[in-house]
């Protein structure tokens, strides 16, 4: 009865819950930033969004926060370096509620507050078992066992 409260048998499927955040996070990010890495105009006018907000030096912030965006989507979807991805999602997006979206509201600011928490939640436990920091990890502890 208590399995079926609980429904501890769905607790065998996690990895692949996880793995179905990842990708669809990952690819919402690469999504959401792809115009921005590819033209320079739309760089100009997200710069100037940010400059709006008085980001310092808003073109360099505009392009960090791209390559940053980037770099969390890739490896969200890869299951790569996901521990740092989360960290540098968990921050971007803070930055993201305390610059900009504190102006806008609760239902605005919602969905940067839900990468935020996604960005702790994915730092804190990594890319579960169907990625590749799984099988870096699961090589680098045999290495470890052979010269040991």
């Amino acid at each position: 009865m208590l399995d079926f409260l609980l429904l501890t048998p769905l607790r065998r499927y996690s990895g692949a819950g996880i793995l179905l955040m990842r990708t669809v996070v990952g690819a919402f990010l690469l999504w959401g930033i792809w115009d921005t890495l590819t033209s320079e105009a739309r760089l100009h006018a997200y710069a100037a969004y940010l400059g709006r907000f008085h980001f310092p030096l808003p073109y360099l912030m505009g392009r960090l926060s791209a390559y940053a965006q980037a770099f969390i989507g890739v490896g969200f979807i890869a299951g790569l370096c996901v521990r740092w991805a989360g960290i540098l999602c968990a921050a971007h997006y803070a930055v993201t509620l305390a610059m900009i979206e504190r102006f806008a509201g609760m239902q605005s600011a919602f969905p940067a507050a839900c990468l935020m928490a996604i960005g702790v939640f994915f730092a804190f436990h990594g890319a579960g078992r169907f990625g590749l920091d799984a099988y870096l990890e699961a090589d680098a502890n045999q290495r470890f066992d052979h010269h040991y």
